[in-house]
């Protein structure tokens, strides 16, 4: 899938808590600074938490009505908070969806950066042009701005987030990027291949293998679940980046609303690059994942990556 993207900063002198939980009601405050941009944010579906839906009308100065979108990731331990686009005329005919990352990154002074990536997912070769590019750039970063002005006028407002908890996990490999991020992006075909007693099947329940594309992961014996559903969130080829969340199945555990996972592959010095994945738990209430379970999760992942590494060596045609 082609894409464009664009990247804002905006330094603060506030620590990073409090812009998280300043962008946290980016839905109630916008419209009070930027009603010229943003006429309303309203709740279609959810209760705020992960998986909410929300409704953007814009305003007079926005050149297009309104968007849907979907609330990926709200992580309060890492300051991360993301969003998708995928219904509206702001995809402007051309777009499948628009990714928004969010993450809020603590800095020497004690301040912060508020960082905000923003992938356009193209239906085909044609992308948003750079003039709308450049227009949005500046809305959000003025839009930013001013939600923060406001916030520091009404120290009063606070918010309750969603309770989270996440894992790291890294791989280092002497392949290239490329090559890695091919392999990664058949997780589902290689790792019943090479780990069955963990996946026992991978299938497309809905869509084209895309963003949006649901699957079913059905587990095997080694695991203590039966299977989870999952939604591809971002392939960025570009940025070599694959999201997605589990938001149905036993591996929720009762206790989370969902579980988002972000690999990206980063490049190495030496010509070979470091395989990243977060994994963060979206509890519905206090109750957090049991650590043996985190733990246990974190070694099947490493474990998996570097099985795959070494399927994949052994059969090249794979990076096709």
């Amino acid at each position: 899938m082609t894409t464009a993207s664009i990247e804002v900063e905006v330094a603060s002198t506030y620590p990073a808590e409090t812009v998280f939980k300043v962008f946290n009601k980016f839905h109630d405050i916008a419209p009070k600074v930027s009603p010229q941009a943003f006429k309303s944010i309203e709740i279609l579906e959810g209760d705020g938490g992960v998986g909410t839906i929300r409704l953007f009308t814009f305003g007079d100065d926005i050149p297009f009505t309104s968007g849907k979108f979907k609330q990926d990731v709200i992580d309060v331990s890492n300051f991360i908070y993301n969003y998708t686009f995928f219904e509206g005329d702001n995809l402007m005919g051309i777009l499948d969806s628009i990714n928004h990352h969010v993450k809020i990154v603590p800095s020497a002074e004690g301040g912060c950066v508020f960082k905000q990536t923003v992938i356009y997912n193209c239906k085909g070769d044609e992308k948003p042009p750079v003039d709308v590019l450049n227009f949005e750039k500046e809305l959000y970063e003025k839009t930013y701005k001013a939600i923060e002005a406001y916030a520091a006028a009404h120290p009063e407002k606070e918010l309750d987030i969603m309770t989270t908890v996440s894992i790291e996990v890294e791989v280092a490999s002497t392949y290239p990027v490329e090559t890695v991020f091919k392999v990664f992006n058949k997780f589902h075909d290689i790792a019943p291949k090479v780990s069955p007693q963990a996946f026992k099947s991978i299938e497309i329940l809905e869509g084209d293998g895309g963003v949006g594309t649901i699957r079913l992961f059905t587990f095997g014996d080694d695991i203590p679940f039966t299977s989870g559903k999952f939604k591809q969130d971002v392939i960025d080829a570009s940025n070599f980046t694959y999201n997605y969340t589990f938001f149905e199945g036993d591996n929720l555990m009762g206790i989370l609303d969902s579980i988002n996972h972000h690999v990206k592959i980063v490049p190495s010095a030496e010509g070979g690059c470091v395989f990243k994945q977060t994994v963060i738990y979206n509890c519905k209430g206090d109750e957090k994942p049991p650590v043996d379970v985190l733990n246990f999760e974190k070694e099947l992942y490493e474990k998996t990556y570097k099985a795959m590494e070494a399927y994949a060596a052994a059969h090249p045609e794979v990076y096709n």
